[in-house]
């Protein structure tokens, strides 16, 4: 009987010690140092940085700062001001970035998914494509 509780209890130890071998190796291998490898800028596409805002004049500029350096040349920063009722879009554009504005109370502070819902998108696409 011993025998047979030693087998039973040593099968739960191998099935414990499995998962824990596999995520130490996994943690271990994280930790070799790697060095990242540069993109020449040919590969790296256009981006564009979406910041959905409410009455967010009182921090709208911090971001902008934040994220404008991080911009390459041809990337933009689009500032979708979602039913503000203060200066948040000019502040934005006052910053550099270009604004949609969206008014819809009905749908007030929805998803970025109405943006493309309600043709906005295309319409900011198409412009930036005639440039």
């Amino acid at each position: 009987m011993s025998v047979m509780i030693d087998a039973v209890l040593l099968v739960l130890l191998a099935l414990v010690l499995l998962p824990v071998g596999v995520l130490l190796v996994e943690v271990l291998c994280a930790l070799v140092p790697r060095k990242p490898v540069p993109l020449p800028d040919a590969i790296r596409p256009n981006l564009a940085v979406l910041v959905p805002a409410h009455n967010e004049s009182v921090a709208i500029r911090r971001t902008l700062n934040s994220v404008l350096p991080q911009l390459a040349p041809g990337d933009r920063l689009i500032v979708v001001a979602d039913n503000c009722s203060d200066d948040t879009a000019q502040i934005a554009v006052d910053g550099g970035a270009e604004v949609v504005e969206r008014r819809q109370e009905a749908q007030r502070a929805r998803d970025m998914r109405s943006i493309f819902e309600c043709g906005t998108w295309r319409k900011i696409r198409c412009r930036s494509l005639r440039r």
